[in-house]
């Protein structure tokens, strides 16, 4: 698997030391095999466990915020809190068509999913002109632009 953004440019946390989440993926392995669980279902148990201590979605998307200064995401009319709401919400209805219903959030549609998109697009623009050495202020009014113009 390719690595996102985020991950590629240092900004994950894992939750566990690497060491001490490698055994317990072993011994999850090995109980696995002990309960004798067929191959496809302990595929899946382990395909769950594999990201599990890592930064969840939700909290890459906010520090992908973070990176930009307070008063440019304000400018850009993102709240981040809500917006990687709004990202994972809508992502996770679309992704997880299969998830239980309660969990499920209802995503955004239409024009609102639109001007998200923008957002996004926007936002990631300026990160990605971070990552390549740009200060801020030569890109700012791009951005600021392109997350708002459409409303």
């Amino acid at each position: 698997m390719e690595p996102d953004f985020h991950r590629a440019t240092g900004g994950d946390e894992v939750k566990m030391d690497k060491a001490a989440f490698k055994e317990l993926r072993g011994k999850i392995g090995k109980f696995l095999e002990e309960q004798n669980v067929d191959d496809e279902t302990a595929k899946k148990v382990n395909a769950a466990v594999a990201n599990s201590n890592q930064s969840s979605f939700r909290s890459r998307l906010y520090d992908l915020c973070n990176r930009l200064s307070q008063e440019t995401i304000a400018q850009m009319k993102i709240d981040p809190k809500a917006f990687a709401t709004s990202v994972v919400d809508t992502r996770n209805f679309f992704t997880h068509a299969g998830g239980s219903s309660d969990e499920k959030k209802e995503p955004l549609r239409g024009g609102d999913l639109f001007l998200l998109s923008q957002k996004m697009r926007a936002l990631l623009r300026g990160v990605f002109f971070l990552h390549l050495g740009f200060p801020e202020p030569q890109f700012k009014d791009l951005i600021i632009r392109e997350a708002t113009k459409w409303k």
